[in-house]
């Protein structure tokens, strides 16, 4: 219990402030004022410095590298990028046609900068996912030299072995053994739509039953230390081929340190949470950025609770207890499929069906090193694409609500009392985990619109418009934005509006036809309720709720853009102006016939120089600027002039392309 307290102190410290401040404050103080009950001064001395050390290392910077030449060492390669080590710090290098190995040496001459992609609300962040490995910067190479090639040719014997196999069994191969996926192919895109793709990895599941069948097999012939021994050997090759994945190295560290403590730990044994606290001491040591990423938090919580789960349900018969057990798994993954902004209830029988395919798959293509199994897999490859086209038809996903740090925390809380209770044979308590548990569900995923708060949401839909305006129970939409690489409304605003508890739109305002503004509009309004649609300046003033929206734009113009509507809105004690893509001209004969004060300007045509004058900016003297804005866009918006210009009257800038979606929000 010692090293479990230790570990989760140092991991609380680690995400200290990382989230709501208020949250992260209360927590700490619970915990503390937990150990001081539970433990005493002196195990609250050891726990205060551990949670301070987790505060300070994220802190710790180093000086600035004075040249442009970095000296260090890939951490991890892909087919189109590497993290680079130099020193402490990591950095992300693109690199098509990409031939480096983990563990090359590498001196690279290049310009730092800051990470930017196009991002969207609800979608992958590639940008958060490198951040989370460690990775804030950018290094952008002149020249990349080889000092010294690593041992290890994975990237080279990949290209070799996936050589053998046809397309679609390619690509699981190389997710299941390398941990790279394709998301262009068309069966990681089938378990992508099939909310199951996280099935589709060399992960801690297929590992242990790997080893769990060789021990059992082994046993027959051996000892039990000899058994394990030698199952550790067979597979060690998969380490070899993934051992830049946490499941990986989670399950091969745990496996060696249970054999080091039953068979050659003398003067001490440990239990197996301790083991588990000891590695994840160990990871943390090794690189802190684990912590952040969700394949930790699964990893370990599963490991350090799977066996008291288990011991807690043997009495149960066999069949039921399997299913139990299962559910109750499924329950720690909640939290990140709420990332997706669906449950989905098909989902155990979705692990039932596939899970025994993907282990055939692993066996086989672990087998086909030495012997030539490729067409059994690709038949295997066949059943998974059959599978995954029938979990195509079975569509049991229901929308959930938005779990931000503090209700996954406080779920994930009671499901690991559930736990604790059902293996003390403490019932009464295990019944009230399981109330809460269904409490926290049927709340996430009530079909009602939470009626108490206020909200206005500057939606991150990239290079385009949207705005979504919440008064109680009402709701408006002001453009839709629009991309013509994917389904904007699908994939963005109706994930965003299920965690937000948005179920109907009562006024869809579209300020013009440009398409970063309307390209939405056909999508949601097909497969979300939209109850009226707004476009003519003759539809306003639009009155709903506690909303007055006005349209200030009055004149006849020739100019697309010019014909935007330019609605202001007084709203939870702010007054908001919305210019879409009018021009200065418009500007300038608002301010000559309205009075335009306001404390949230939506910056018009998203920070082009044509927009945003210094006589509009003077009348309207806005508090804060609302920039809708894609990363590295085409126009090069936001102009210079603009920022240079909000910035001489001391306006705050708020940009969607380094936010994300800019929330205002207020309790009723």
């Amino acid at each position: 219990m010692s090293l479990l307290v230790t570990t989760f102190s140092l991991i609380l410290g680690l995400y200290f402030l990382r989230g709501n401040i208020v949250f992260s404050i209360l927590i700490s103080v619970a915990f503390f004022i937990y150990i001081l009950w539970k433990f005493g001064k002196r195990k609250l001395i050891l726990v205060t410095v551990f949670f301070g050390l987790g505060v300070l290392i994220p802190r710790i910077t180093l000086p600035i590298n004075q040249t442009d030449t970095y000296g260090g060492i890939v951490v991890d390669a892909r087919d189109n990028y590497i993290i680079f080590q130099s020193k402490l710090e990591k950095y992300y290098v693109k690199s098509t046609e990409n031939d480096f190995e983990v563990g090359d040496h590498l001196v690279v001459k290049g310009k730092v900068k800051e990470i930017e992609f196009a991002t969207f609300e609800s979608q992958f962040d590639f940008k958060t996912y490198l951040e989370n490995k460690g990775a804030h910067d950018q290094l952008i190479p002149e020249s990349i030299d080889i000092s010294r090639k690593s041992l290890i040719k994975i990237h080279h014997f990949k290209k070799i072995f996936l050589s053998k196999f046809d397309e679609n069994t390619s690509d699981l191969i190389s997710a299941f053994l390398f941990n790279d996926k394709n998301y262009d192919s068309e069966i990681i895109k089938k378990a992508d739509r099939s909310g199951i793709l996280f099935l589709f990895s060399l992960s801690g599941t297929y590992l242990n039953i790997l080893f769990a069948i060789a021990n059992y097999l082994l046993f027959l012939k051996f000892s039990k230390k000899t058994s394990q021994l030698l199952s550790f050997i067979i597979f060690l090759p998969l380490a070899f081929f993934s051992f830049t994945k946490i499941g990986t190295l989670r399950v091969y560290g745990l496996y060696i340190l249970k054999y080091l403590n039953e068979f050659h730990f003398k003067r001490r044994k440990f239990s197996h949470i301790e083991l588990v606290s000891i590695l994840a001491l160990i990871f943390i040591a090794l690189d802190y950025h684990l912590v952040y990423q969700d394949a930790f938090y699964i990893g370990f919580l599963l490991s350090a609770f799977a066996p008291t789960l288990l011991n807690s349900l043997k009495c149960i018969h066999k069949r039921k207890r399997t299913l139990l057990t299962l559910i109750v798994f499924s329950l720690f993954f909640i939290p990140i499929q709420t990332n997706t902004s669906y449950l989905d209830l098909f989902i155990i029988t979705k692990r039932l069906l596939i899970v025994p395919v993907n282990l055939l798959l692993i066996i086989t293509a672990f087998l086909c090193l030495a012997v030539p199994l490729q067409k059994f897999a690709e038949i295997l490859t066949k059943c998974e694409l059959w599978i995954l086209k029938i979990f195509g038809y079975v569509d049991l996903r229901i929308p959930i609500g938005d779990w931000n740090g503090a209700f996954a925390f406080l779920f994930i809380g009671v499901l690991i009392l559930l736990i604790y209770y059902l293996e003390s044979i403490r019932r009464k308590h295990a019944q009230i985990a399981v109330v809460c548990l269904l409490a926290l569900t049927t709340i996430s995923i009530a079909p009602f619109q939470e009626p108490i708060s206020n909200a206005v949401y500057f939606v991150n839909v990239g290079q385009g418009d949207c705005t979504i305006i919440k008064n109680r129970n009402k709701t408006v939409m002001i453009d839709t934005g629009g991309y013509k690489n994917f389904d904007m409304a699908e994939e963005t605003l109706i994930p965003f509006m299920n965690k937000k508890k948005i179920n109907h739109i009562d006024a869809l305002i579209l300020t013009h036809d440009d398409f970063d503004h309307t390209g939405a509009k056909d999508s949601l309004i097909e497969n979300f309720k939209v109850k009226s649609l707004l476009t003519e300046k003759a539809q306003f003033p639009y009155k709903i709720g506690d909303l007055y929206i006005e349209n200030l734009n009055t004149y006849n113009s020739t100019s697309d853009n010019d014909c935007s509507l330019v609605l202001f809105l007084s709203f939870m004690k702010k007054k908001f102006l919305f210019m879409g893509d009018a021009s200065s001209e418009i500007e300038k004969k608002i301010i000559k016939d309205y009075n335009v004060d306001c404390d949230i300007l939506k910056v018009g045509h998203h920070g082009s120089k044509y927009s945003t004058c210094e006589a509009f900016l003077k009348a309207t003297s806005p508090h804060e600027a609302i920039i809708s804005v894609g990363a590295l866009n085409y126009y090069g918006h936001p102009a210079n002039e603009v920022i240079d210009l909000l910035n001489k009257y001391d306006v705050k800038i708020r940009r969607t392309d380094l936010e994300g979606t800019i929330s205002y929000t207020s309790l009723l």
